[in-house]
């Protein structure tokens, strides 16, 4: 049985996300899971079914964001509790078609590298990402943006040489484009607008369905969770979780 890990930070979240991300994954994850949530643990939560790991969040230095991910990231390595292959999965991602595991390991990638989104996330976001690429060409030709805000499946013994090997609780790499490029430097991604729509503006619920026709997932920022998003999400998945 896999372990679905959820990093989550309350204070970030616009409203209860994870409660129909997690609703996502058990109508549409065609495999055996449990989910765990490493952080904070919403009160609309199940603490007696859900694997929970408190951790306390990076709030301070200029890449805190990455060295937060990374600390969760190491706590699912040290769990007993998280399977050796587990699936990474976000509060604003959601399955709205069915995915198998097979599904998850396909490797997608965003193109071009550096998309109009990637130019205007912010110094900070390209200063992480040109360095994680000029890194990867000592090890690859052709290096590839794996950031894409969806589930990816990471393997414990792999995450964690990485996290060794290239020093990342002193260098703020982009994990996901270090660690598909590093092991699967032969393989060429699908791009992942054939599989995900992704909302960046708050949008009409006719423009959410337009977006998600003939997709497999479905990300929006923040700001776009809003009145149409809820009740998308809501007519989507109806049905409470065991969770």
């Amino acid at each position: 049985m896999i372990t679905v890990v959820f990093p989550y930070i309350s204070d970030f979240a616009e409203g209860d996300e994870l409660k129909y991300a997690i609703r996502s994954i058990q109508t549409h994850l065609k495999t055996k899971f449990r989910i765990c949530v490493i952080g904070d643990l919403p009160s609309y939560l199940d603490s007696n079914e859900i694997i929970h790991i408190p951790v306390n969040r990076f709030s301070e230095g200029l890449f805190k964001k990455w060295f937060d991910q990374l600390n969760k990231l190491q706590t699912a390595i040290e769990s007993k509790s998280v399977s050796e292959q587990f699936i990474w999965m976000y509060d604003d991602t959601y399955l709205i078609d069915d995915v198998t595991y097979n599904d998850l390991l396909k490797p997608k990638a965003e193109f071009p590298y550096f998309s109009d989104n990637a130019k205007n996330a912010g110094p900070l976001w390209q200063h992480v990402h040109t360095q994680t690429c000029e890194k990867l060409k000592h090890y690859t030709i052709q290096v590839f943006n794996y950031e894409t805000h969806l589930p990816r499946v990471y393997d414990k013994s792999l995450l964690l040489y990485l996290i060794e090997k290239f020093s990342l609780h002193k260098n703020p790499y982009a994990i996901a484009t270090l660690y598909y490029n590093y092991y699967f430097p032969d393989t060429y991604p699908d791009d992942v607008k054939n599989y995900r729509a992704k909302i960046t503006e708050p949008a009409s619920m006719y423009d959410i369905i337009t977006a998600t026709d003939k997709k497999k997932f479905l990300n929006h920022k923040n700001k776009c969770f809003n009145d149409s998003m809820k009740g998308y999400l809501e007519n989507t998945f109806p049905e409470p979780s065991i969770y």
